[in-house]
């Protein structure tokens, strides 16, 4: 499948790329395997149309979840703000009941292809290590 491509619709940063002078119209249906599950997805031309004239986001993103481990992704870092944000106004933080889950979502992180946040990891292991 082939969508028009429309670069006047793109990000600045976007239009300063290579990209930008190439003389490609279309978008096309781009295969890929899930970074997470392995399962062969497409990047659909209408979802890349949607991803860089709409949401702006910059060309030369590309996917590698696909949308089940996407939204599975977003729910995982919704849910790791929510302990962040929970755990700032948490008087007493080493007997906080949440611990030991935020430290099961944060070691997911990697899973789907994310940084390793090892400091926050090593605090919650010592936190919950010190209240059992």
């Amino acid at each position: 499948m082939k969508v028009k491509v429309e670069k006047e619709n793109w990000s600045q940063s976007s239009k300063q790329s290579y990209a930008y002078l190439d003389d490609n119209e279309f978008y096309e249906n781009i295969p890929y395997r899930c970074y997470k599950c392995d399962i062969s997805s497409i990047y659909s031309a209408e979802e890349q149309k949607e991803t860089f004239e709409i949401k702006k986001a910059y060309i030369w993103q590309t996917r590698y979840l696909c949308n089940t481990c996407y939204e599975d992704l977003k729910a995982l870092k919704r849910k790791i703000n929510e302990y962040e944000a929970s755990w700032e106004k948490e008087k007493d933080k080493e007997s906080a009941p949440y611990l030991f889950e935020w430290l099961s979502l944060i070691k997911e992180l990697p899973k789907y292809r994310k940084p390793k946040n090892a400091s926050m990891e090593k605090r919650l292991f010592e936190m919950i290590s010190k209240s059992t």
